[in-house]
């Protein structure tokens, strides 16, 4: 049996196994498109399958086999408690690891009153990246997750995630003969707290992330050897591009996919927030030039005229011009809007 057979062979079967007891339909929780044809990812697909249809033929190893979560918080009054709620329900939740800074007085005193939550005390003068590398050693699962306080993830959500990490583990020990990095991240369901005129941005979808491109670290399941070598720079933002930079530069894989259960992000960033954020990341981590910011709000404005010129799309045109406004706010305002301004010399201990 050749190749082609071989994968065809196994999205048969894969279609055979995603039948009406399943919760998600045969391509929607891992669907790489034109991004990749090894066989590998159907057995991955395949794997997985497998494990949804018939749970109990998970091992004893399997049952113990926990994921630890890192959650970095900063007086999140009102979505902490909800986030912590959804974590400690998880299947094969382990410790819960929230992260908080120096000044917050709030964060403990909410995280307290849940099992399984430690909350670790940033030192002065830290940053969003090293909290979650300070995050990493209070951990001792195989598996690690970064949650954000901001998030109410579904029944069985890390559940699911851990479950694929372990089979693209598998994966590569069988092609290379390694551990390579592995970060799988699920897709969450929006839902603004605050009411806003403006749009929120639009929803993500599946793909395998390549190089130069950002994951998220929103709900983003690692093995534990692909944090424990990451050695992040002093920053408020865009930490999440250099975690994805050094998990696809070592030979691993970002995966982005739909989990069977709904899980919600609860920020209620508007587009042009989430504009701005990045732009001020980008200049601060990828070190982007004015010319380059230019050359990018030049490209967003064109498209604002076709979308209203040649198409009629008020919305579309709409967006653009947040999208032109968001990124020029955000490279001259990075240091208000980012609270970039501590020191850089800074050494990460």
């Amino acid at each position: 049996m050749g190749k082609d057979e071989k994968i065809g062979f196994i999205e048969g079967w894969a279609e055979e196994l995603a039948t009406d007891e399943m919760l998600v339909e045969p391509t929607s929780i891992l669907h790489f498109g034109d991004n990749s044809n090894r066989l590998g990812d159907y057995l991955l697909q395949l794997e997985l399958y497998q494990m949804l249809k018939y749970p109990k033929l998970r091992t004893k190893d399997d049952i113990n086999d926990k994921v630890d979560v890192i959650v970095c918080a900063k007086d999140s009054i009102l979505t902490l408690g909800l986030c912590l709620s959804s974590l400690v329900r998880q299947r094969d939740i382990g410790k819960i690891v929230v992260v908080h800074p120096h000044s917050d007085k709030i964060t403990p005193f909410i995280a307290k009153g849940f099992p399984r939550v430690i909350t670790v005390k940033e030192p002065p003068n830290y940053c969003l990246a090293w909290a979650r590398k300070l995050g990493v050693k209070y951990t001792s699962s195989k598996w690690v997750a970064y949650v954000d306080a901001d998030i109410i993830l579904g029944k069985d959500h890390l559940y699911y995630i851990k479950e694929m990490c372990k089979i693209r583990v598998d994966l590569n020990l069988t092609y290379t003969n390694q551990t390579l990095p592995v970060a799988i991240e699920g897709i969450l369901t929006k839902k603004r707290m605050m009411k806003s005129i403006l749009p929120l941005a639009r929803p993500y979808s599946e793909k395998i992330f390549k190089k130069g491109e950002r994951g998220f670290t929103h709900n983003t399941v690692f093995n534990r050897e692909t944090l424990e070598s990451w050695n992040p720079q002093f920053t408020h933002a865009y930490e999440d591009w250099l975690l994805t930079q050094h998990v696809i530069s070592n030979g691993g894989d970002w995966i982005r996919v739909r989990v069977p259960n709904i899980a919600y992000n609860l920020q209620d960033y508007d587009l042009f927030t989430r504009v701005a954020w990045a732009s001020a990341g980008e200049r601060i981590v990828k070190k982007m030039n004015f010319r380059s910011m230019v050359k990018r709000v030049l490209k967003h404005l064109i498209r604002s005229i076709k979308f209203l010129v040649m198409y009629r799309n008020l919305p579309m045109f709409l967006e653009q011009i947040v999208i032109a406004i968001g990124r020029t706010h955000g490279y001259f305002k990075w240091d208000k809007h980012m609270g970039l301004q501590r020191p850089q010399r800074l050494q990460h201990k």
